[in-house]
């Protein structure tokens, strides 16, 4: 970024004349619309974040309605195995015919196989949590930046303007005077 520091610029406006001046405001015009321009850039940007934005909350809401999802279906599984384990102590307590042991070891296997789908499933939310909390700590990263450097910006931008609003006072001045 070419700067014009304010005292060079006051130096040089004490001893210009008018023409010399028109070139220095020229000069701190093309800046700040270069500024301008940047800072557009910067909003655009910026709009494209929220975008972003948009889409990570409505990722969250769907991580959301699979960890609702997680949960019933983990309920489930704990009432039926409670069901095992009761089918399990009237084997032992009573015993029990070949159909009914049969039974069991189905209602067994497929709890233990609704165990591993669940474990696969609690797996998988947690790596979305966690993707999820990255893609939101980049998104905040971006804001951060995007935001800081907007910031500089649109100081430099006040900066440069309240420069050409001197010179501009000081043209003026000289004018008046007929210089």
């Amino acid at each position: 970024m070419r700067a014009f520091p304010l005292l060079f610029l006051m130096a040089a406006a004490a001893v210009a004349q008018p023409a010399s001046l028109d070139r220095q405001i020229a000069i701190l015009d093309r800046e700040i619309a270069r500024l301008n321009a940047e800072l557009a850039t910067i909003q655009t940007d910026l709009s494209h974040v929220r975008a972003d934005e948009r889409d990570l909350d409505a990722d969250r809401e769907a991580f959301q309605d699979a960890i609702r999802d997680f949960e019933a279906d983990r309920r489930r599984y704990q009432i039926e195995a409670g069901r095992v384990e009761a089918m399990y102590e009237d084997l032992l307590r009573y015993g029990g015919d070949a159909r009914a042991r049969r039974a069991y070891d189905d209602a067994r296997y497929a709890l233990l196989d609704e165990a591993k789908r669940l474990e696969g499933e609690a797996r998988m939310l947690d790596e979305w949590n966690a993707d999820l909390n990255a893609g939101y700590r980049d998104h905040a990263g971006r804001v951060r930046e995007s935001a800081g450097w907007g910031q500089q910006l649109a100081e430099r931008r006040s900066d440069l303007r309240y420069e050409r609003e001197t010179l501009a006072a000081r043209r003026a001045r000289l004018a008046a005077r007929g210089r």
